[in-house]
């Protein structure tokens, strides 16, 4: 299961529901983050953070962030060009 569908499907407390809101959206963004600056960002504490990356099966923010990182690179690389595909083809049936 991908990071992304863990944080969207995981039973989550207010604040991290906000932590993985930001991160859902910012995406590769959050690689110049740090734990304090991803924190003041979504108005939580690094303790939120930590305890998020835990959840997830992780040691701490840097060890998510980099599997986090990882993953969407991935997606980015190997699953671009089947949503172009895609769309070139509901293009061509119009």
């Amino acid at each position: 299961m991908f990071i992304i569908q863990k944080l969207e499907t995981i039973h989550l407390s207010a604040s991290q529901k906000e932590v993985a809101q930001y991160i859902l959206d910012k995406k590769l963004e959050i690689e110049k983050l740090t734990i304090q600056e991803l924190a003041h960002q979504t108005y939580t504490s690094p303790a939120t953070i930590i305890r998020l990356a835990k959840k997830l099966g992780y040691e701490g923010y840097e060890s998510f962030k980099k599997d986090f990182l990882e993953e969407q690179k991935y997606i980015l690389t190997h699953f671009n060009h089947c949503l172009l595909y895609t769309s070139d083809a509901a293009d061509e049936a119009r």
